[in-house]
């Protein structure tokens, strides 16, 4: 069975408990700003009175209920042509803007919890190696976000169940591994999937293991990323892995592009979070040359990963899961035949 609990510790509570908050305040501004009419009267300095106080008001001295701020307007002088102000009562406000001011001070206690939960996200043991392919994604320390774990583990489930029934692969369907950069282990596999590298930041040690990784044969996905700032954290994380790596734009001619999948044009996809980041696929050549085996495949603008770990929830169109399933098969094929 799928294990789904990592959707509901990961940071999409964060957005959850901000849009609840920010709902529940919206309504709150509206009913003050419905129960504030009388602050824009001429001669009155106030939070706010509300517009029903004042109603009941006129309407206990006048016998006339006024329900327009022109009324207020030509209502402010008695018939004795005293001007009378209006009663000052604003206890509703206040009471209003203490629970706003709760609902700020319980988001801001849940999200500590939340962004915790997903840091304590369960982790699923490692498959040991016995020869079949099995999904790698790299672990990089960041902070609490924990961004090299997006998509995890749904994304590795419906990608591994695809392949293995479009190929004739012996593969792990039901596991997936999780290895940091500098793992000795990392050497068993051939392909490894880095994700998030807009926030990737890695240490001396990290950088060190993944080049010693990649020169071996080791073949690298990048995926999730859009937009200058990541793209000026991404490559600069590359640079200390591969100091002297050119990263050039990739060509539909390329074999990575007919390995499995035909993929006739690299137009089409955009990053899930937003239509205005159009794909581009990258790549790193073994010692800048393109003649020579292609050693990294970066998908910049693009999250292949969040397109397959939604695929069977109707959040995207199904041509473009469809292409993120095209790509990432030729991706893993490539990797283990070169």
């Amino acid at each position: 069975m799928i294990w789904l609990a990592p959707r509901l510790s990961s940071g999409r509570v964060v957005g959850w408990l901000v849009t609840l908050v920010l709902g529940v305040m919206a309504r709150m501004l509206t009913d003050l700003s419905n129960n504030n009419v009388a602050r824009k009267l001429p001669g009155f300095a106030m939070l706010g009175a509300p517009s029903r106080l004042l109603r009941d008001d006129w309407q206990r001295t006048s016998g006339v209920l006024l329900t327009r701020e022109e009324d207020y307007r030509q209502s402010v002088v008695t018939p004795s042509g005293v001007f009378r102000p209006m009663p000052v009562r604003a206890p509703r406000t206040r009471r209003l803007l203490r629970r706003a001011a709760w609902l700020v001070a319980l988001l801001l206690m849940a999200a500590p919890i939340a962004w915790s939960q997903r840091q304590r996200m369960r982790i699923e043991p490692n498959v040991p190696y016995d020869g079949k392919y099995t999904f790698v994604r790299l672990r990089y320390t960041q902070g609490y976000r924990m961004a090299w774990s997006a998509d995890y583990p749904q994304m590795e489930r419906n990608f591994m169940t695809i392949l293995s029934e479009l190929s004739t692969l012996t593969l792990h369907e039901k596991a997936s591994n999780v290895h940091t950069l500098d793992d000795p282990e990392l050497a068993n596999y051939p392909v490894a999937y880095l994700t998030e590298p807009g926030y990737w930041e890695p240490n001396e040690e990290e950088a060190a293991g993944l080049r010693t990784w990649i020169a071996k044969g080791g073949f690298l996905i990048v995926d999730d990323f859009y937009f200058d700032r990541q793209w000026d954290v991404f490559e600069r994380s590359m640079r200390m892995v591969l100091p002297n790596a050119r990263i050039v734009p990739m060509d539909i001619s390329h074999p990575i592009f007919n390995t499995f999948f035909s993929i006739k044009t690299l137009d089409g996809m955009t990053h899930p979070a937003t239509t205005a980041a159009k794909a581009q696929y990258l790549g790193i050549y073994e010692d800048n040359d393109p003649s020579q085996r292609l050693q990294v495949i970066i998908n910049f603008n693009n999250d292949i990963g969040d397109y397959m770990e939604w695929s069977g929830g109707g959040w995207y169109p199904v041509n473009l899961s469809n292409d993120a399933y095209k790509f990432a098969t030729n991706y893993v094929v490539y990797g283990l035949t070169h």
